[in-house]
């Protein structure tokens, strides 16, 4: 009779025990579901880049040097007085150029021509151009027929309307315009690069104002590419800074510059939000409530 009883005790004991291990290990499950999907949907949020900010200029500034605020230390000096009075931009201030002015940032976005990397900005002319105007980039004058380095510009002399995108390496070299006059406005224009390592520029992407731009053909001065496309010059904002020309006039905000390819989700997060910055964002409130309220539940279900 005792041992009949100690056997059903056992088999009791016994199941409970392996139903509670079933239950934490379900309980468990739950968990790692919730922070799984809590992961998926926070990847997804717009302003999440993979791509590797090398360097940011605000523009904000009203005197001095203008900072880098992605840390990685690529002051702009001024060459000229482009200071705006600190509210004149899309967020804050701005560059402002009245064709005599530019920045100089030293040695930065030295792409070769197969390197794959991004930039955005925006620009705001005072007026629809009907001379050169150099944006930003790195090229300097090289021994051969053709300059060293990558640029966006305008057009030449029966394009100053048209956006145009250069990638040249002293004996030939690649580059476009687009389709439409996307430079004939003295509106605020989000300008985007994305450049992904062809030297036929066959992949290369440009967009403005999130859209992007149809290219209706690639020109290959001295039959195209035959170097790096490296150069030495500085990278320079508002003109070329090898030779002073092309200065802009009008404003340039919110210049961002990446090691990598933006994504057109990107880029259309960058021009809604107004800011030339993409990083991945710092845990939100939201995201550490998410957390919180995980733990707590889990923390409730242990105790019952």
């Amino acid at each position: 009779m005792n041992c009949s009883l100690r056997k059903k005790k056992f088999g009791v004991m016994s199941y409970l025990r392996k139903k509670k291990v079933g239950f934490m290990f379900y309980r468990m499950f739950q968990v790692v579901a919730v922070f799984v999907a809590m992961g998926v949907l926070l990847s997804a949020l717009p302003g999440v880049a993979n791509a590797e900010l090398i360097a940011n200029w605000r523009l904000d500034e009203t005197s001095g040097t203008f900072a880098d605020s992605s840390g990685n230390g690529h002051t702009a000096t001024a060459v000229g007085v482009p200071y705006g009075d600190g509210s004149n931009g899309i967020l804050g201030g701005a560059f402002d150029g009245d064709g005599n002015d530019h920045l100089n940032a030293g040695d930065v976005g030295n792409f070769a021509v197969t390197d794959t990397f991004s930039t955005t900005f925006w620009l705001k002319q005072d007026a629809v151009p009907t001379g050169f105007q150099w944006f930003l980039g790195r090229e300097i004058l090289a021994e051969g027929p053709y300059n060293d380095g990558w640029t966006l510009r305008n057009g030449g002399p029966t394009a100053r309307e048209y956006l145009g995108f250069y990638f040249l390496d002293g004996a030939g070299g690649s580059y476009f315009y687009t389709a439409d006059p996307v430079l004939a406005t003295t509106d605020w224009l989000f300008i985007a690069l994305v450049h992904n390592g062809s030297d036929d520029l066959s992949d290369t992407e440009l967009y403005v104002n999130g859209t992007l731009q149809e290219i209706p053909s690639v020109s290959t001065p001295g039959g195209g590419f035959t170097g790096t496309g490296l150069s030495d010059a500085d990278f320079s904002i508002g003109a070329r800074a090898s030779t002073g020309a092309g200065d802009v006039k009008g404003l340039m905000d919110e210049i961002g510059l990446w090691d990598s390819a933006l994504s057109q989700e990107d880029i259309t997060s960058l021009y809604n939000n107004g800011d030339g910055r993409l990083v991945v964002p710092e845990p939100t409130m939201l995201s550490l409530a998410c957390c919180l309220g995980v733990l707590m539940l889990w923390i409730r279900r242990r105790k019952a």
